[in-house]
């Protein structure tokens, strides 16, 4: 049976690629990519951003040699232009921008570095083993898995390495599985609630029944007791007291007596009555108010002492 005859126009073009662009296209990707050794842009990432510019666009390592002075500002620049001549390969490129714009003895302080990146206490085993990670790519020759499951490991917490078995670590997907597998066991005790006493279960014979103390023996108590004889505890000797610490003793007894003195008089002023006012808390000769007259023997009111018939029934 014969076949329909499809319009050629009609037929679907398969999607274009990032490689089937023209070549200065691909460039575009680093278009915001410049380096002058004065930017918070460090060597380290700059070279790391060009590695990752230069595999998303797919352009070859040969195609972005000849680029690279378009990367450069300033001294990296003129240093670019100098040695462009005298790479042959990337690596040539990368081994030359090292040795010059890195800080001295980089791989040595960078190995320190990495020995010395502890995990932090509050610090999930997720962000630690990246960020220790990312410290050994820098590294010129990379450790090997062995060797990173073992920096990791010593690096970490103590309650980790109580938890994991460092022998029983397959890789470094497995170690950071263990820790986070820690973690949440972590976290589930934080929320873990003691069993109910036996009073408030439905079931009291199968409730948790909490073991009692240890009782001490009679004989432990008898050799304790002996040894406290033996040895009894030695008292230490009173200091001597000196004229200071006399006068101070005598300062604090008149001090405890003025005292006590003043709370009787606080106390008695308030059973005192005027007889002028008939207020609390003071005398005739002490009151502010209009003099009234009294009978200063009795208190009888209106009369003196001399005309009062209580007062003068013998006269």
């Amino acid at each position: 049976m014969p076949q329909p005859k499809v319009n050629p126009s009609l037929k679907e073009d398969p999607s274009p690629t990032i490689s089937s662009y023209p070549t200065d296209f691909r460039f575009h990707f680093f278009s915001s990519l410049k380096f002058d050794n004065t930017t918070s842009l460090s060597a380290e990432d700059f070279l790391l951003r060009i590695n990752e510019k230069r595999k998303a666009s797919k352009i070859s390592e040969e195609e972005l040699l000849l680029y690279l002075p378009e990367l450069f500002q300033d001294t990296p620049l003129n240093w670019c232009r100098l040695e462009i001549d005298n790479w042959t390969q990337w690596n040539d490129f990368e081994t030359a921008f090292r040795a010059t714009f890195f800080p001295s003895n980089y791989q040595e302080k960078l190995k320190k570095e990495i020995e010395k990146r502890t995990q932090g206490e509050y610090e999930k085993i997720l962000d630690f083993v990246i960020s220790l990670k990312t410290l050994m790519k820098k590294l010129t020759h990379p450790l090997s898995e062995p060797e990173q499951i073992s920096t990791i490991y010593n690096n970490l917490l103590p309650k980790y390495q109580l938890y994991i078995r460092k022998s029983e670590v397959t890789s470094v997907a497995h170690l950071m599985s263990l820790g986070q597998e820690f973690e949440r066991i972590e976290d589930r005790a934080k929320t873990f609630r003691s069993p109910p006493p036996v009073d408030r279960s439905m079931f009291p014979e199968v409730a948790y029944k909490p073991s009692p103390l240890p009782k001490v023996s009679s004989k432990k108590m008898s050799s304790v007791a002996s040894v406290q004889q033996a040895y009894p505890k030695q008292q230490r000797p009173k200091k001597p007291k000196t004229k200071n610490n006399a006068s101070t003793n005598s300062a604090k007894e008149e001090t405890g007596i003025t005292a006590i003195e003043k709370k009787n008089d606080a106390d008695t002023s308030s059973k005192i009555v005027c007889w002028n006012c008939l207020e609390n808390g003071h005398r005739y000769p002490a009151c502010i108010k209009t003099r009234t007259i009294f009978c200063y023997h009795c208190g009888t009111r209106g009369i003196t002492r001399k005309h009062c018939p209580n007062c003068n029934k013998g006269n």
